[in-house]
């Protein structure tokens, strides 16, 4: 399905300068097939209610390795608590990226043809830079590349997006097959990094979204202005200075998690409405967000008085939990790659984890290169099951919440699949 997208969109701004927007400047979902129309109703029909069926893309998951040769006995489907029945379960087969061979076939669908619609992986990648620093972006866009050549199917589907400080989300690139258009998109967005102008130019150039001033848009960060005033209050208090120092230290933090909690929560508010927007993409839907993270402190602090809202989490963690579960209903699922703990940096993961967590993604951390933990990451997804079941949709545009069972599922088995569907409105049939 192609969608022509607005000049921007924006999802209830919270924070003055900080509104969390889309610049979703191009077409996006280039492979992603629509699903054929539904026959027009006959004059004088009356029914509102049809019987047809809904594909569900499994994985099967034990430790950090798919579960294969399940079959469609093995599963169970519900619909309000109420059983639906499963018309067939289809194994999907892709290149694993940690072996660099197919996953072994356990259907009649031959390694080399392309997966149905449904079961097709979509990957996102997303650079943070309101909580990173432009240097570990760099190396993060490094690994993505990386990543991108060697753990991937050719079937997969790869878009590029940056997250910037002001509370925008430009799409560089739209959902394509063409690997040699992500490492240009990659490569030019690493080359404003380091000062290199890009290669490309006029249309063909990805960065033309980002403006003239895009090096100096990406190095922009919202950082507390750090003054030293120990000397002045020396002078001032005399004994009494540790005192008014520890003061002006607490007022300090406050003020900085107080931006930072407002990054934080533009970014969420962002990553609502790229869900919303990609939200007709039919296929597996997986956002690779390469960030610097931000505390579980954010989160579980609570407001200390009246005069000291933005120092609570509780807002912070409804916000969260709305989008991430929001997410996870439109199939997405979120692998955080921790920039900070690159070449021994600093351990700041802990909020990365609730977002990945709260959608059945990992976290990725540690070491000098990121590429091999997101190649995990993928390689989870090589295997999995489409499964067709015979569902009653009501023409009325709700979404439907389904949940997928095993009939066995031994100890550390986890199931990822997606949250539902929605019913046509009766005006789309």
């Amino acid at each position: 399905m192609t969608l022509t997208s607005p000049p921007s969109l924006k999802r209830r701004p919270q924070h003055a300068g900080l509104a969390a927007c889309l610049l979703l400047m191009l077409s996006v979902t280039a492979g992603a097939a629509a699903p054929p129309s539904d026959p027009p109703l006959a004059a004088g029909a009356s029914s509102e209610i049809s019987v047809t069926v809904v594909e569900i893309p499994v994985e099967v998951t034990r430790g950090e390795k798919p579960v294969e040769g399940l079959q469609a006995a093995d599963f169970e489907v519900l619909e309000n608590g109420k059983p639906l029945s499963i018309v067939s379960c289809e194994a999907i087969e892709l290149r694993d990226g940690q072996t660099s061979q197919p996953a072994t076939v356990q259907s009649t669908v031959a390694p080399a043809a392309p997966p149905p619609a449904q079961a097709r992986r979509h990957l996102f990648l997303l650079f943070d830079f309101a909580l990173s620093t432009p240097e570990r972006q760099a190396e993060g866009i490094a690994a993505a590349r990386r990543m991108v050549a060697g753990a991937l199917d050719p079937s997969d589907l790869v878009g590029v997006g940056v997250y910037l400080p002001k509370g925008s989300l430009p799409i560089l690139l739209p959902f394509t097959s063409d690997r040699a258009a992500v490492d240009r998109t990659l490569n030019a967005l690493s080359g404003l990094l380091t000062g290199k102008k890009p290669a490309v130019t006029g249309k063909d150039d990805p960065m033309r979204l980002l403006g003239a001033d895009a090096r100096q848009m990406l190095a922009q960060q919202n950082r507390t202005r750090e003054i030293n005033h120990a000397a002045q209050m020396l002078e001032d208090f005399g004994e009494s200075a540790g005192e008014a120092l520890g003061g002006a230290s607490a007022m300090a933090k406050n003020d900085l998690e107080s931006r930072q909690r407002d990054h934080v929560m533009a970014l969420i508010e962002s990553l609502a409405a790229l869900g919303d927007y990609l939200r007709p993409v039919e296929g597996r839907k997986y956002l690779a967000l390469f960030s610097g993270g931000f505390g579980s402190t954010l989160v579980q602090r609570p407001t200390e008085g009246v005069t000291d809202a933005n120092l609570g989490g509780s807002a912070l963690l409804a916000l969260l939990d709305e989008t991430m579960g929001t997410l996870k209903h439109l199939g997405w699922v979120i692998h955080a790659a921790n920039l900070n703990t690159l070449r021994g940096g600093g351990l700041n993961g802990d909020g990365l984890f609730i977002l990945a967590n709260k959608t059945g993604g990992m976290l990725i951390e540690g070491g000098n290169d990121l590429a091999p933990g997101l190649g995990r990451a993928m390689s989870q997804s090589a295997h999995s099951y489409l499964l067709t079941v015979q569902v009653d949709i009501p023409s009325d545009g709700a979404y439907h919440p389904l949940e997928v069972r095993l009939h066995t599922t031994p100890r550390g088995t986890r199931i990822i699949h997606r949250g539902g569907y929605f019913a046509p409105r009766r005006s789309e049939r």
